[in-house]
């Protein structure tokens, strides 16, 4: 499965995150499962198939987000299921393809295991978005950064939460987030900020 949420393109390739489940008693079954982005270098024609990302650091890890960072790396932000660490975890790569390395946690940013989002702006402008509650789905919280998430700024979006995905507009300076409250019935929402 791909995302939720959107790829990158970096350097001329298209790159998405893409996350794989084998369970041979339960096909359907989401887990266990391991993370790996696929990639795209002539426009989409042919895919091919990157690195393995945390192998054995990480406990199913799966609905993931990429962005660039300021320097040019590629920057992933996983969710994952270690029931013990509820915190996204980050990760680099100077290709997006492959040799992925600094897998780490981030404990300063909670993750209750829902899918995040991120993009960037060619003003080296990132911003990542997920539920910042480390037990239930809520506290939708944008962090803005200027130097590759080291340093961030915090905006609630919203005390009810679920799927999210964000885009910018550096000349506006506005951010835009889309986003559930309630899977079950409650439909989609939009909002915008200036950061």
């Amino acid at each position: 499965a791909v995302g939720p949420g959107h790829g990158i393109v970096h350097k001329g390739d298209l790159i998405v995150a893409a996350w794989f489940a084998t369970n041979r008693d339960d096909p359907m079954a989401h887990r266990p499962s391991k993370l790996r982005t696929i990639y795209s270098p002539d426009g989409g024609e042919t895919w091919c198939c990157g690195g393995m990302i945390g192998r054995h650091e990480l406990k199913d890890p799966n609905e993931s987000a990429l962005a660039l960072l300021p320097d040019g790396r590629v920057l992933i932000s996983i969710r994952h299921r270690n029931r013990y660490r509820k915190c996204r975890v980050f990760g680099y790569s100077e290709t997006g393809r492959a040799d992925w390395y600094s897998v780490a946690y981030r404990d300063d940013i909670p993750d209750p295991v829902c899918m995040g989002s991120m993009t960037h702006t060619a003003d080296g402008t990132m911003f990542h978005i997920n539920c910042a509650a480390k037990k239930t789905r809520t506290a939708l919280t944008l962090r803005v950064s200027e130097d590759g998430f080291h340093t961030y700024t915090d905006y609630l979006i919203d005390e009810r939460a679920g799927y999210s995905d964000v885009a910018a507009d550096p000349d506006r300076r506005e951010a835009y987030i889309l986003y559930e409250r309630d899977v079950d019935d409650d439909g989609l929402y939009f909002t915008k900020l200036n950061y």
